[in-house]
């Protein structure tokens, strides 16, 4: 979710309350539950971590992710840039009773203040799409920086050359609106847009660009599957049609995993315990 940009505007866009609450109302509400705890679950099983393992989750939002590790028995360190979003996290962390598990703090992905190698896992979903650069190169070193060796870094970005993007790409084109940006760059399309608050920004990632970045820290591929095969159902007004769309999402996610046609896309790094990290 949310996390640090590089302008004034984009950094008004993601303080903005009225921001977080339009994310979770939109992608991370009840409704779409079901997703993200096959999401987990399919992650510890890949994983295996230890008990006592400490994730952190890196631009948090209000913690979605956070409470299902916390439920799991993993202790969580949560870390957002907006105060607003980490203000609605903390009254639902408290509501369930999960303080103890889960820590939550303001902090800036591209200068996060733990030391080398802190913790065993790394979460960061949905986040890097909304760094512009040159932030996102200091958010992919700060978030290998302070993995473990033989840590896993997960991350959930959407993918460029998914069908979806290919659409949105050329209707926007098409429209050519006064209050979007389109640009194209090393590290995908960028959406620039104007909005009361701020710019918002979203990239869609060129996945390829993203995973060598990665492997220049020192880290390497060890899944790759799809994540939502769409997010079309957040405009279908339709509840019998949204429905449906979500559950094709889950029976793609658990069957089929080809991530090259989904638009979201779930990446497993490994940090290997040889070698030195490279900065």
């Amino acid at each position: 979710m949310a996390s640090d940009g590089t302008t004034p505007a984009v950094r008004g866009w993601l303080s903005d309350p009225r921001t977080h609450q339009e994310w979770v109302r939109t992608y991370y509400g009840q409704e779409n539950l079901k997703f993200h705890e096959l999401a987990i679950d399919y992650i510890i099983d890949v994983l295996h971590p230890k008990a006592n393992s400490l994730f952190l989750d890196a631009g948090c939002g209000d913690c979605v992710h956070s409470i299902q590790l916390a439920k799991r028995g993993f202790s969580v360190q949560a870390v957002d840039n907006s105060e607003a979003v980490l203000d609605m996290a903390r009254t639902t962390v408290n509501e369930l009773k999960l303080s103890s598990q889960i820590r939550i703090e303001l902090g800036d992905l591209t200068h996060l203040r733990f030391e080398d190698e802190t913790f065993d896992n790394v979460l960061c979903w949905g986040v890097l799409m909304h760094i512009p650069n040159p932030g996102l190169g200091k958010a992919i070193h700060e978030i290998t920086r302070v993995l473990r060796k033989d840590g896993a870094l997960i991350i959930s970005e959407n993918n460029m050359g998914a069908p979806e993007s290919l659409f949105r790409r050329n209707l926007a084109r098409l429209l050519r609106g006064k209050h979007t940006e389109v640009k194209i760059a090393p590290a995908g399309v960028e959406y620039w847009t104007r909005k009361a608050s701020g710019s918002s920004f979203l990239r869609e990632a060129n996945l390829s660009w993203i995973i060598r970045q990665f492997e220049e820290q020192g880290l390497v591929v060890q899944e790759r599957v799809s994540g939502e095969f769409t997010s079309v159902w957040t405009m279908v007004p339709f509840h019998r049609v949204k429905n449906l769309i979500l559950r094709f999402n889950r029976f793609w996610f658990k069957i089929v995993r080809t991530p090259h046609l989904a638009q979201g896309n779930l990446i497993i790094f490994r940090k290997p315990d040889t070698g030195r990290f490279l900065s």
